[in-house]
């Protein structure tokens, strides 16, 4: 797991990885880590570890507020980008917000960033990795992260002041956020999860 997080984001825990045993036996087989998400990330982000991305004190600059997503949204709001990854490539040339660990910004980068180090490091889409570890075990039986824009009935419609849409239950495709809040759910589901 450390590998396959390194090979994304530098580990500062390097000293928490086991010592190697004195002696392996000559069948033994190093364990291989799963592929990092197939995309350059930039050298910018070089020195950002996975705690400041969970804590949103990466400094990364947050997809949302780029005006090259904005447009993206605007122009087809129904279909989204192909893959988490695509959400990146929108902030990939801007520099860091801040120097990481310097402050707190939220940043809907950073969960998409989370989102693809849990990918690397199982080898598992992270909506399998969801279900596997968090929806199954709690019981939470109508909560998902769809892809497209289609939520499930019945539903209650989420509203917002925005001039071009009053009823954004189904305005975008939750692609366009996936990792960084596209999950729906239920009142009694949110209430299982909160416990």
């Amino acid at each position: 797991l450390v590998v396959a997080l390194a090979a994304w984001l530098p580990v500062a825990a390097s000293a928490q990885q086991p010592a190697a045993p004195a002696q392996q036996p000559a069948a033994a087989a190093p364990q291989q880590a799963a592929p990092a998400p197939d995309w350059n990330k930039p050298p910018a982000w070089n020195d950002v570890t996975l705690q400041q991305a969970l804590r949103h004190t990466s400094g990364i600059p947050s997809f949302t507020t780029n005006a090259e997503f904005l447009d993206a949204l605007s122009a087809d709001p129904l279909v989204g980008p192909p893959d988490q990854a695509s959400l990146l490539s929108y902030v990939t040339d801007e520099p860091l917000v801040f120097p990481p660990d310097s402050s707190y910004a939220y940043s809907n980068s950073d969960n998409i960033v989370v989102a693809l180090v849990a990918e690397a490091a199982t080898g598992k889409p992270y909506t399998r990795l969801l279900a596997r570890e968090v929806m199954r075990p709690l019981g939470l039986r109508n909560t998902e992260l769809p892809r497209g824009f289609h939520v499930p009935k019945p539903l209650i419609h989420g509203y917002d002041v925005l001039p071009q849409v009053d009823d954004l239950t189904e305005c975008c495709s939750m692609d366009f956020v996936s990792a960084s809040g596209g999950i729906y759910s239920t009142p009694h589901d949110l209430a299982t999860f909160t416990r």
